[in-house]
């Protein structure tokens, strides 16, 4: 397994991938999955948050997307990958098998969006989806409101989809920033 992004402190194994996957639901809580502490601190100050049972299917697949500097390429999450390279990716999935070597940037996009297209229980519920709405909403006026709908939110949310969460969102602020970068070059 290929370590991760940003200033890792430890990861542990906390859920091994199934053997034989075909015969499961494709949950975050049943496939293969590390715990991980992260500094996410400045240069002056350390702080370390844990992200529970974090899929090691998109531990490497943001891992292979860093090692390719795909932060760079315009429209990474835009174009579909290749059909021929992405079959048969449900063992890919649970962390059974890693991504093919042959898979591009793209491919690697396309996977992570299905991933989350093909979960059975997604990260957010209907009444969690309509609350972060009504959040949206009052983004502009009313922070405090916010802030305590999205800690009721995040209450609620199971441990695995917590950890995912944590650990795609700083990931996809990296890829904002790098396109941030790209536009300003040029």
């Amino acid at each position: 397994m290929p370590t991760p992004m940003h200033q890792l402190k430890s990861m542990k194994r906390c859920h091994k991938a199934p053997l034989n996957p075909m015969l499961l639901h494709l949950r975050l809580d049943n496939v293969g999955a590390y715990n991980l502490d992260i500094d996410v601190g400045d240069k002056r100050f350390s702080t370390i948050i844990s992200l529970k049972q974090v899929p090691s299917f998109l531990i490497e697949a943001f891992t292979r997307l860093n090692e390719c500097d795909a932060w760079n390429v315009e429209g990474i999450f835009r174009k579909e990958g290749n059909v021929n390279r992405i079959k048969n990716v449900i063992p890919v999935y649970f962390g059974t098998v890693p991504i093919p070597r042959e898979c591009m940037i793209h491919d690697i996009c396309t996977l992570i969006k299905r991933f989350f297209r093909e979960i059975r229980a997604p990260i957010f519920a209907d009444k969690q989806r309509t609350l972060l709405k009504y959040a949206e909403n009052l983004a502009d006026n009313n922070s405090t409101t916010v802030n305590l709908i999205l800690e009721t939110i995040n209450k609620g949310l199971l441990a695995c989809h917590v950890g995912t969460l944590g650990y795609v969102m700083r990931l996809l602020k990296e890829v904002k920033l790098g396109n941030r970068k790209r536009c300003d070059r040029n």
